[in-house]
């Protein structure tokens, strides 16, 4: 049966007619049902997907939201440069830097930090300020504290709410680092994963530092 009879029938008047009603479909060429001058086979080129407004602004959220993932996929990173580099020009001589990564990526992540310690018997807890230095992700910390105490510095970068990557620096009583501690957890095949800080792991460090110092 020849296409033009099938159409003449109404084989397929009827799928046809509900698809370009629907506005899916473009009318191929008036030759191609006619074929009178020549025979014209349907192609991708005859017939044209049509999307609505609303479908191609889901689908752009979708898309967005595919490639924007592996950009915050996984935990935050913290570590600790000590000493400082006293050469660079944007934070002249620091004690420490701390440095703020996304796996290996250095980034702007927010970072934050105190300075616990006994003070004439009393805890004080005093917060830091940082400055930016010239290179990405990393901040700089002068000294901020006090001399003749034991001082547990906290730091933290986070990444979002419940995303957090913590580390404490142990200052012994003659003002100088004596441990470097970053806090980890137990994480995804088999490897360790950054957790924030909790009371207890200061209270820890500094009974720690304070057994040390009395030995």
């Amino acid at each position: 049966m020849r296409l033009q009879e099938a159409f003449a029938g109404g084989l397929c008047r009827r799928p046809l007619q509900e698809a370009f009603a629907g506005g899916l479909c473009r009318r191929p060429s008036q030759e191609t049902f006619a074929g009178r001058s020549r025979k014209t086979q349907l192609t991708p080129e005859t017939i044209v997907i049509r999307l609505s407004p609303r479908t191609l602004r889901v689908a752009c959220v979708v898309l967005l939201a595919i490639t924007a993932t592996p950009l915050t996929a996984g935990p935050p990173w913290i570590s600790i440069e000590l000493p400082g580099n006293p050469f660079d020009q944007n934070a002249r001589d620091p004690f420490l830097i701390v440095h703020a990564f996304h796996h290996g990526e250095p980034v702007e992540y927010p970072v934050a930090g105190t300075a616990e310690g006994v003070v004439n018997g009393q805890r004080k807890s005093i917060p830091l300020t940082f400055q930016k230095t010239q290179r990405p992700g990393a901040f700089a910390v002068k000294k901020q504290w006090t001399d003749g105490n034991v001082w547990i510095l906290a730091f933290t970068v986070t990444q979002a709410k419940d995303d957090v990557a913590g580390a404490l620096v142990t200052i012994a009583a003659d003002g100088h680092a004596s441990r470097v501690e970053t806090l980890t957890k137990p994480g995804e095949v088999g490897r360790q994963s950054p957790r924030a800080i909790a009371k207890r792991d200061i209270d820890a460090a500094m009974q720690a530092a304070a057994g040390a110092a009395s030995r």
